[in-house]
């Protein structure tokens, strides 16, 4: 049995003749893949996960198979989690589903789900966001600031054409009070 798999995960199929070479070149791509792979029964039993899943979030395969996987995304998201594995038992693929998934070190990181099911089982890639997802917060609190600046700007120059405008009729008062003293 192949590394980081439990007795029932399904195996890759190979062409006639070419079984071994296959076999091989399959299991090279699984287990040199940057993004996770991982397979689960449609009850939500992880059975498969390539070493990107221990690489990026620090417990081992053993535990995270051992372990429900539900368990390992936040709290906040485990209903939408839920709610689209659902959709992998009634045989609605997952497309770019971002849950925070809890690390060894008890941190999270973003990762985006998309998954397919056949066979039973449910196929899945996710891939580790938290950077992409951070920088993006970073632009949303820059614009939420420029938008702030902006107002303040706005603010201080309607206030400064009120002080001009009043400026110039204190002027123009000054004026007419020069001229009424300069001619008596």
């Amino acid at each position: 049995m192949p590394p980081h798999t439990t007795p029932d995960a399904p195996t890759p199929v190979a062409a006639p003749g070419a079984a071994t070479d296959r076999e091989a070149q399959v299991q090279a791509l699984f287990d040199l893949a940057r993004d996770m792979l991982c397979i689960a029964r449609l009850d939500g039993t992880v059975t498969l996960l390539n070493p990107a899943w221990e690489a990026i979030t620090g417990h081992t395969t053993e535990a995270m198979l051992a372990t429900p996987f539900l368990d390992y995304i936040h709290p906040e998201d485990r209903e939408e989690f839920r709610a689209q594995f659902a959709g992998l038992r009634e045989g609605v693929p997952v497309s770019g589903l971002a849950v925070r998934f809890r690390c060894a070190d008890r941190t999270y990181r973003w990762l985006r789900f998309s998954g397919t099911p056949a066979q039973g089982f449910a196929y899945g890639v996710a891939r580790d966001i938290t950077e992409q997802h951070e920088a993006a917060q970073r632009v949303e609190q820059y614009q939420a600031s420029l938008r702030r600046n902006a107002a303040m700007i706005d603010a201080s120059l309607m206030q400064a054409t009120e002080l001009l405008r009043q400026l110039h009729s204190l002027h123009r008062i000054v004026v007419l009070s020069l001229s009424a003293a300069a001619g008596e």
